[in-house]
């Protein structure tokens, strides 16, 4: 059976409106359609009736009163017969009134409902888990045992997959509550041109002022409905920012945690040769007085530990912070100032951006720096002489941190590597470009 936005949309139900209007109907026309009033229509295309009742609707002409008719029985199925023209006239005029709610219409907004509370939940679910992302990075710095800390660094990758799955399905119904918007209102709008257009064409839309007035009343009021649907809109619209605004803190306040741990971890690399040294003087008041049962080389493996753990979690402390502006820039943060780095990587708005590296490195004279290369091949010589110079044995808290001294793993030196990964990248392109020529 044909569903009534199927009949709507395919312009069914018009038709049969249209063949009614010209008179064209098996019936004939009905004696109370002179007033040209369209409310006098038996058949509503906003209904909600079936296929079946739309044909007994059409089978109602048949018994539309004739001046001709003396029967008394005719009669009375005449006065049957108006009765439900005035029944279909009264739900027309609630539906179009909006004291009357369609199907369709309750379908929209239960699917605009739906997908505005699932977007609620996704939001909810978004949050935490980048509350969960903190708390087991917390616990991976609180922690000494290795198997704890492998532990968090596993739940730390478990939650990554579904974060990623509530990005996408956020990407995927993002469109859902404006499209069933859309087709809340499709129907209506479509009724109400294609019924104009028919009216228009046979002539029968009144010119005089009381009809203009009935008309601009109708306009005011569908104006009126428009108007309130809309500040329904933005009411649902505001809300949606308001929670964006939350998440949206809650981000900045993660990458400020980010930046004091990241300051903890550096303070104590930096001030490693500090605490070598009380940890020393203590060993040596505590073994004075013949209370220290362990020896020097003790204490050196202990403090070695405790550097090598003080590394790791510069470095960890230096892969969240990254990873944070880098999920801050995706969902859209501007970072405030005290947030910055440095050499204006972390904001759209200063300086240039990273993804124009490529550009740059594909206009410089690859030929010119090669030429110049090869003038300098050789080893370098040395001094016939060497200088003469003092050594002494290296204390344990006088090791360098590559991290902190930025020569291996620090900041300028990824972004050495960075370059020359995209140099070798680009190379390869032209080298594969050059073979398929």
């Amino acid at each position: 059976m044909e569903s009534l936005i199927d009949r709507v949309l395919n312009r069914s139900v018009l038709k049969s409106v249209t063949a009614f209007v010209r008179g064209k109907s098996r019936a004939g026309v009905r004696p109370d359609c002179n007033d040209r009033d369209t409310s006098n229509f038996s058949v509503s295309p906003f209904s909600g009736a079936t296929g079946d009742q739309l044909s007994e609707d059409r089978s109602l002409r048949n018994k539309i009163p004739n001046n001709s008719a003396q029967d008394a029985d005719q009669q009375i199925g005449d006065t049957s017969s108006e009765r439900h023209s005035d029944m279909s006239c009264e739900n027309n005029e609630q539906y179009l009134s909006g004291n009357k709610v369609s199907s369709i219409d309750l379908k929209c907004q239960s699917k605009i409902a739906h997908y505005s509370a699932r977007l609620r939940d996704i939001d909810t679910q978004e949050l935490d888990i980048i509350l969960m992302d903190k708390r087991f990075r917390d616990l991976l710095v609180e922690s000494t045992d290795e198997a704890e800390q492998a532990s968090h660094l596993q739940s730390l990758d478990d939650i990554q997959e579904p974060f990623d799955q509530c990005r996408q399905e956020r990407s995927s119904r993002n469109e859902k509550p404006q499209y069933w918007r859309g087709e809340m209102t499709l129907p209506e709008t479509t009724m109400f041109r294609d019924l104009k257009e028919v009216l228009e064409t046979n002539h029968l839309l009144e010119e005089d002022s009381d009809s203009e007035s009935g008309v601009q009343g109708d306009t005011m009021d569908y104006e009126a409905q428009e108007s309130h649907r809309n500040e329904s809109d933005l009411s649902l619209s505001e809300l949606e920012r308001q929670e964006l605004e939350v998440e949206r803190e809650a981000v900045k306040q993660y990458v400020k945690d980010s930046h004091f741990r990241l300051q903890d971890a550096r303070d104590k690399v930096e001030n490693w040769k500090t605490y070598c040294n009380k940890q020393y003087e203590q060993f040596q008041e505590i073994q004075a007085v013949g209370r220290m049962e362990d020896s020097k080389t003790e204490l050196d493996i202990r403090l070695v530990k405790e550097g090598q753990k003080a590394t790791r979690e510069y470095i960890e402390a230096e892969e969240a912070l990254s990873g944070a502006n880098r999920y801050a820039r995706e969902f859209g943060v501007v970072l405030d100032p005290m947030d910055q780095t440095s050499d204006f990587f972390d904001r759209n708005d200063d300086g240039y951006v990273e993804s124009m590296d490529i550009e740059a490195i594909a206009n410089v004279d690859r030929g010119r720096v090669q030429k110049w290369m090869e003038q300098e091949r050789g080893s370098p010589t040395l001094p016939a002489t060497s200088d003469e110079w003092e050594c002494q044995t290296v204390d344990v808290s006088d090791s360098v941190s590559v991290v902190m001294e930025q020569v291996a793993t620090g900041r300028d030196r990824k972004r050495i590597d960075r370059w020359r990964s995209m140099c070798e990248m680009l190379k390869a392109e032209t080298n594969g470009e050059e073979k398929d020529n």
